[in-house]
């Protein structure tokens, strides 16, 4: 039985990440219709990606990442550049809560550009701040569950312990210009 959850999980992981690519890729379009984001919705927004970078699988943060999501793709005045690179899409797929991580990631660049808008534009900036957020949360992965290990991640880690995810970070953002 819990194989067949965990490969279900998986089977859920795997079409919230698509849908999330689609709905990214038909941003302008939705934006359109409706008018600029308001302060209570920004600051849901940002509330949101602080409580998932505490307690990334928990149902009820589910709820508020799913509606941040979906207000993030309607809103015309907040984007976010999402770089197949950070992270990266190939090695994030191989862990088993890569759709939570990568939604982390895109909100958490909405966030950083809600809090410093003059920095909106800078794509290593705004990547450093979706690359952080992510880290944090699978930290607490890795507490509440340590089998759920990830070379790739683990590695990204040991670049910011070290002092070196941010130049890591500009190195590949300015790649994805």
């Amino acid at each position: 039985m819990v194989g067949g959850i965990v490969k279900f999980r998986g089977v859920i992981n795997a079409i919230l990440l698509f849908a999330g690519f689609v709905l990214l890729s038909v941003l302008p379009c939705l934006s359109q219709q409706r008018g600029p984001s308001t302060p209570e919705e920004r600051a849901r927004a940002v509330k949101a990606v602080r409580s998932l970078e505490v307690n990334p699988l928990s149902k009820e943060v589910l709820a508020e990442r799913v509606w941040a999501l979906r207000w993030l793709i309607g809103v015309p005045d907040i984007s976010v550049k999402v770089c197949g690179k950070l992270p990266d899409l190939t090695a994030l797929k191989k862990y088993k809560y890569d759709s939570d991580l990568f939604a982390l990631v895109t909100l958490s660049q909405a966030a950083f550009i809600i809090e410093n808008p003059d920095k909106a534009k800078d794509l290593a900036v705004t990547s450093l701040a979706g690359m952080e957020s992510m880290l944090k949360a699978y930290e607490t992965i890795l507490k509440d569950n340590p089998k759920t290990k990830s070379k790739y991640l683990d590695d990204l880690l040991e670049k910011r312990n070290r002092g070196e995810l941010a130049a890591y970070v500009k190195e590949l953002a300015t790649g994805c210009r």
